[in-house]
């Protein structure tokens, strides 16, 4: 499972040019080219990575609302008008929309509120602005620190992690239970 697994990626990172092996391929002799194209596969994996976290951030806002939607009541089945109608509803909601409506039922700390409000920032220029590794580079920043170091990434990494805990602490908790994410200092009782 793991070849079959493994062998998907190779093709699809080829495919897509996110491949470093196959850029020093074929720029091979071309320092400038290949400087380039290994710039661009940094700046799409960044610009995927801020993306999954806005995506995932929006699923728990949506999480949250139909909590609170369904509270006191059998939740729907997953087939149901209901429960469909609810989810065309939300898919048709922008993050921040949910965390107003939210903030109506449930006090959300600022902290929350920021990283929220920052990530939603950040997902809008990494999906409107194409030149992000031109010389706006170093202005991709995420609370101070530039996105294009695993410095950035981890520090967006763990603010979304905090919403999470926020929203949704069960799934840290599960996803340590499976082994899908190693416990953290911060996820031990005090």
């Amino acid at each position: 499972m793991h070849r079959r697994l493994l062998a998907e990626i190779h093709e699809l990172t080829a495919a897509i040019g996110l491949s470093p092996t196959q850029v020093l391929q074929d720029w091979a002799g071309d320092s400038p080219g290949i400087t380039a194209n290994l710039k661009r596969i940094i700046e799409q994996l960044v610009r995927a990575e801020v993306i999954y976290q806005y995506v995932y951030i929006d699923e728990l806002l949506s999480m949250t609302l139909m909590k609170h939607t369904f509270r006191g009541r059998k939740e729907p089945s997953r087939g149901s008008i209901p429960r469909r109608t609810h989810a065309n509803l939300l898919s048709e909601v922008y993050p921040m929309q949910k965390l107003r409506v939210i903030r109506g039922f449930k006090k959300v700390p600022k902290k929350i509120i920021n990283i929220i409000g920052a990530i939603n920032d950040l997902r809008n220029t990494a999906a409107h602005q194409f030149d992000l590794a031109l010389p706006r580079r170093s202005k991709f920043e995420y609370k101070g620190t530039n996105l294009f170091t695993a410095d950035g990434i981890q520090a967006l990494q763990a603010d979304v992690m905090e919403v999470e805990k926020f929203f949704a602490p069960w799934i840290n908790a599960i996803a340590v239970e499976f082994g899908l994410r190693p416990p953290r200092d911060s996820d031990s009782p005090n």
